[in-house]
């Protein structure tokens, strides 16, 4: 069987295949540029998430803050996108004799890939599943005391149950917000007599809050207290204590700026 070469000498069928193998390699490395822009682009929303996140988490942490601090003032906090609601929440403590119920109340700021809430005296970043604690509960214990601090919103009648929406894409550049956050701190500590004591905080994130309370030895269970669908992370201290809680009210209020 013949074969037909050209005047330089290449094989006809040799030459189509260098043909196809530089048109698989043009294929191949369109392909691996799509794939790389495609993961720079995943790589840089991650990134720019993460960066909006921690920037939220530490101004609601500093506008939440309630430790060395008593009486007015104010924080505020520059958003261009996203949900801030003011959400239902309980801290409960209680033994066999005696229940203490708080209602702390939660801030959440929500955005796509985004979510801050600060609830009961911490800060949590991520969503359900991804959370972490930002800024720890305020709850401690020795051998013969525990302590259990609780920051509640306290709100105001204009913020308690409102929600504020934030470029809610009408342009590809929304304009940037500013919220205003007003407080009245005030504390109230209270003591209890020994006893095995349990605490309870309701939380959509719960858990970094199971984490939290494991480390201090406690045993740790959910369970939803109110039948409203939210869990609570129940944490059992089980050797005798005194109970020290101490509430503070933040009397918050949020007002939206420009």
């Amino acid at each position: 069987m013949s074969r037909v070469v050209d005047r330089t000498g290449v094989d006809d069928r040799r030459a189509q295949s260098h043909v196809v193998g530089v048109a698989l390699l043009l294929g191949f490395t369109t392909l691996a540029l799509a794939g790389v822009t495609a993961s720079v682009g995943t790589t840089v929303d991650t990134a720019t998430d993460a960066v909006t996140e921690r920037r939220v988490a530490d101004a609601l942490t500093e506008a939440t803050r309630a430790s060395g601090r008593s009486g007015p003032d104010d924080a505020t906090v520059g958003l261009t996108d996203g949900h801030l609601a003011v959400v239902d929440r309980t801290v409960r403590v209680w033994n066999d004799t005696e229940e203490i119920v708080v209602d702390s109340d939660a801030l959440v700021y929500r955005s796509e890939g985004v979510r801050v809430a600060a609830v009961a005296g911490a800060v949590v970043r991520g969503p359900p599943g991804a959370a972490r604690l930002h800024r720890s509960l305020g709850v401690g214990s020795t051998a013969s005391t525990l302590v259990v601090g609780v920051t509640t919103l306290d709100a105001s009648d204009e913020t308690s149950g409102h929600s504020w929406s934030f470029g809610t894409g009408a342009t590809t550049r929304p304009r940037p917000t500013t919220l205003d956050i007003a407080t009245d701190v005030t504390h109230d500590a209270r003591r209890h007599p020994p006893g095995e004591w349990t605490v309870a905080v309701e939380t959509a994130t719960p858990a970094p809050f199971e984490r939290f309370f494991e480390a201090r030895g406690a045993t740790v269970r959910r369970r939803d207290l109110d039948g409203d669908g939210v869990d609570s992370v129940v944490a059992a201290f089980a050797s005798s204590r005194r109970l020290v809680v101490v509430v503070h009210r933040l009397g918050l209020e949020v007002t939206v700026g420009v």
